[in-house]
């Protein structure tokens, strides 16, 4: 169940989101901002999440502080975003990247994996991508580009979804168990500059 936070901003377009959409080389002029509708997931419960955004609203930055899988209790633990994007109209938009980081201590024996997904309200479809984490005692950052774009229906209000899910494992070496191995989340940032765009007719 995704729970209610306050809107951290919001400039008053409707979200556009494909009826008929051409793709275009750059993005549309005028405002582009992110605000944080609702939250849920096993990872970020009710008072866990904090958000931030640039002046303009084109950053938005969430930080998560109990976003973490360990191999000692809990395996897997994951946080959905609901992201208001506000844009100027006539225009359809996909998410092609956001960066998230955390710290992590994992051996190459066990191992950790963070998965993205993003997707809009009601869509079938999503973006999804993995990243596995091994041999690391620190900090880790994921910033690659999802391998697809989903863009959102022309012409419906429906939010962004971003799904972060961190994942641990352990294993053995020389028949003996491996240390404790934990995977936790610090911030995910998305920005106007990680989407695409199309024009709707």
């Amino acid at each position: 169940m995704l729970l209610r936070t306050t809107v951290v901003s919001v400039l008053g377009a409707s979200i556009l989101t494909p009826g008929a959409a051409h793709a275009a080389p750059v993005a549309p002029g005028g405002p582009i901002a992110f605000a944080v509708l609702a939250h849920g997931g096993n990872g970020c419960p009710k008072g866990s999440l904090s958000t931030s955004t640039a002046d303009d609203g084109a950053v938005l930055t969430a930080g998560f502080t109990k976003l973490r899988a360990s191999v000692a209790d809990r395996r897997t633990a994951d946080c959905q975003l609901a992201l208001e994007v506000t844009h100027p109209a006539g225009w359809t938009y996909g998410l092609r990247r956001a960066r998230v980081e955390g710290i992590a201590d994992v051996d190459q024996v066990g191992g950790g994996k963070i998965t993205l997904q993003a997707s809009h309200q009601g869509a079938g479809t999503a973006s999804r991508l993995s990243s596995d984490v091994k041999n690391t005692i620190g900090a880790w950052r994921v910033t690659d580009e999802f391998p697809n774009v989903v863009y959102a229906e022309c012409g419906a209000a429906r939010a962004l979804q971003l799904r972060v899910t961190l994942a641990a494992s352990s294993g053995a070496s020389g028949g003996e168990p491996t240390p404790v191995a934990y995977l936790a989340a610090g911030t995910a940032t998305v920005s106007a500059a990680d989407l695409v765009w199309k024009k709707c007719d």
